[in-house]
């Protein structure tokens, strides 16, 4: 208990044991909110009595959901069961154990989003396009046309809802030149919409639309995976749109939830988040005749007083926010300097002298950091940076990293490294299709392994009286096995 709730301030504890209803926990920037949501799930298991298996918590992107893993793991060593995901992750193994009630194939790739974008630069003539001019670089057009299909998908907008209230204006009269673009829209989307059903391939958005569909047309279904997961705990909850919401009031109608977030810092609204999300979560279960609670964590541990001063006065003027001061114990600091350029090499000078002025003072290479919006405004950065001879390392560069073959060898050098500690990991090198473990084995692994009161690896050791299919997991013991002796022998890691 002590572990859990030692060294949180007042309203960081109130959060973490607060289980009277719906919780809205508004934690601006540095206040602590992921250790409040991983302290949280810990004090659900070890002492509200929710079962790791019970709780669902789900977060926006990879790394904040192996964050939490791997916090809720250091803090509950034994939870291995608890089910940490994002949004997309969550929907897409739900649709693959379900994938025959809702008659879809499952087995194919992933669209990505630059398949989007080459189906529809491929098929500009094809659509029947009145309203767009095609621009002088058609992939502009096509670009414009994926992020409204993609913005259809998050507000769960079929091609027949579109279709039939065209269809309802067309029948008033003439379209107007909005409407006119949005029927060209329309025909891209119903042609995407037929080449991957001909082809049987899912995108990303179908992930979270197919959930909803599940739940909504199999309500037996629904009604199992609400006394699945009887606690939910959502992460970076300004960053969920429109479709991710509905999914949450269909898995939580008892309120028992905490959703964690700030309105400050809605970074994905060109992605369809909404900030108007945190007044209908209130407004649902307002309907329903539960009051939700609202908590805000105003102490920011990480920055001074006068960089929080500054960043107060200017996030002020945001509309649609609620209002809070935060505060921070870490005194005034430096004063917050702004300047202004003429153009951006100008700017990137002025970087450069100052790092190397930091230098000089004795500032190691290493402890400083220059952020950008975007990986292309770092060029002019880059060239001064080369010419003045300041090493750099580009960190960021979006893609390699989210690859499933290398978070993968990540998770196999990680079990390498100690595989009781970092059980996660572990988990997540079983349900390598290789290994040819079905889902569903996964859990009893954890459930036996709790019935020893041994990890998942000592589990591993002994699966004589394993009450499932032992075959598998016997067979990716043997090739873990075989890493550990290359390991031991050529002096590995």
């Amino acid at each position: 208990m002590s572990e859990i709730l030692n060294e949180l301030n007042d309203e960081q504890k109130h959060a973490v044991t607060y289980q009277d209803g719906p919780l809205l926990v508004l934690a601006g920037p540095g206040t602590g909110k992921t250790r409040v949501t991983c302290n949280k799930m810990a004090y659900l298991i070890k002492e509200a009595g929710y079962s790791a298996d019970s709780i669902l918590a789900l977060t926006f992107s990879d790394k904040a959901a192996q964050e939490m893993q791997e916090r809720v793991t250091e803090l509950l060593p034994k939870a291995t069961e608890l089910q940490v995901s994002t949004f997309h992750s969550f929907c897409y193994q739900l649709i693959r154990d379900h994938a025959l009630e809702l008659g879809i194939n499952t087995s194919g790739p992933i669209i990505t989003g630059e398949h989007q974008q080459a189906f529809l630069l491929a098929n500009l003539d094809n659509f029947g396009i009145t309203s767009f001019e095609v621009p002088a670089r058609p992939v502009d057009l096509a670009k414009t046309m994926q992020g409204a299909i993609q913005r259809f998908k998050q507000e769960n907008i079929t091609v027949d809802d579109l279709l039939t209230y065209l269809a309802k204006k067309e029948v008033e009269g003439p379209l107007n030149e909005e409407l006119a673009k949005l029927k060209d829209l329309t025909a891209a989307y119903q042609a995407y919409e037929e080449f991957k059903k001909e082809r049987g391939l899912l995108d990303f958005g179908d992930m979270q639309y197919y959930a909803l569909k599940l739940f909504d047309t199999h309500p037996e279904i629904l009604t199992y995976y609400q006394d699945q997961y009887r606690y939910l705990i959502v992460d970076e909850f300004q960053d969920n749109d429109f479709i991710q919401l509905e999914l949450l009031f269909r898995l939580c109608p008892s309120g028992n939830i905490t959703i964690v977030g700030d309105d400050d810092q809605s970074i994905y609204r060109f992605r369809g988040a909404y900030l108007t999300n945190i007044q209908g979560f209130r407004d649902h279960y307002s309907n329903l005749g539960i009051e939700t609670k609202t908590i805000v964590l105003e102490t920011n541990y990480r920055c001074t007083e006068n960089i929080q001063t500054v960043a107060q006065n200017l996030i002020r003027n945001n509309p649609n926010r609620g209002e809070k001061v935060i505060t921070t114990d870490k005194g005034p600091g430096d004063p917050v300097r702004i300047t202004k350029y003429e153009n951006d090499w100008e700017q990137a000078k002025e970087i450069t002298r100052s790092i190397l002025s930091l230098h000089e003072d004795g500032q190691p290479w290493e402890d400083i950091a220059v952020l950008v919006r975007k990986r292309a405004l770092a060029d002019y950065i880059i060239e001064n940076f080369l010419k003045a001879g300041v090493p750099y390392e580009i960190i960021g560069s979006r893609g390699y990293f989210q690859h499933e073959v290398v978070k993968a060898a990540g998770a196999y050098l990680k079990v390498l490294e100690d595989p009781v500690k970092y059980q996660p990991s572990l988990a997540k090198v079983l349900r390598r299709p290789v290994h040819g473990i079905l889902p569903g084995e996964i859990p009893k692994l954890g459930r036996y392994a709790r019935s020893k009161d041994v990890s998942w690896w000592e589990a591993l050791q002994d699966l004589d009286d394993f009450p499932g299919d032992a075959r598998h997991f016997r067979r990716a013991k043997k090739e873990l096995d075989r890493f550990f002796t290359i390991k031991g022998d050529e002096g590995l890691l």
